[in-house]
C-alpha cells in the first residue's frame, strides 16, 4: 500500500511540475522520494530525485552527522561503478547527474574503506 502511495505521489508531483506549479510538486516528490528510498526503490527514488531537481530543488546541506552517507543517487553511481560500467556509461544512465561520476566515486570511496580514490582510476 505504501509503495501504491509513494507512487501517486510521484505521478501527481510530475503532473505538477509539468503543469509549471513546481512549488506544490516539490512536497509530493518529496514525499515520494523518501518513501521510495526508505524501501530500496533506488530507479523510483532516482526518478523522483531527477523531477524534484528540475522543480529547481537544491541538494540537501549536510551536518556532520550525515556528511557520509551517501544519496540515493551518489548510491546508485556507486553502485554502477562497482559493477565494472565506464564514467560514459555511468551518465548515461544517469542522466541528470550534475557532478560527473568520478567525482561522485572520489566521494563515496571512503565509506568503503578505501584510502583513495585511485581505484576508480580504471574506470
Amino acid at each position: 500500500m505504501a509503495f501504491e502511495l509513494a507512487r501517486a505521489h510521484l505521478l501527481y508531483g510530475e503532473w505538477l511540475r509539468r503543469e509549471r506549479r513546481r512549488i506544490d510538486s516539490r512536497v509530493l516528490l518529496r514525499l515520494a522520494r523518501d518513501t521510495f528510498t526508505s524501501m530500496r526503490a533506488e530507479a523510483f527514488a532516482a526518478r523522483a530525485g531527477r523531477e524534484l531537481l528540475a522543480t529547481g530543488e537544491t541538494a540537501r546541506k549536510r551536518t556532520d552527522e550525515d556528511r557520509d552517507e551517501l544519496t540515493a543517487q551518489e548510491t546508485q553511481i556507486a553502485q554502477l561503478a562497482r559493477d565494472g560500467l565506464s564514467n560514459g556509461e555511468i551518465g548515461a544512465v544517469c542522466s541528470s547527474a550534475r557532478a560527473p561520476s568520478s567525482t561522485t566515486c572520489t566521494r563515496c570511496s571512503p565509506s568503503w574503506g578505501s584510502e583513495t580514490a585511485s581505484i576508480w582510476n580504471a574506470y
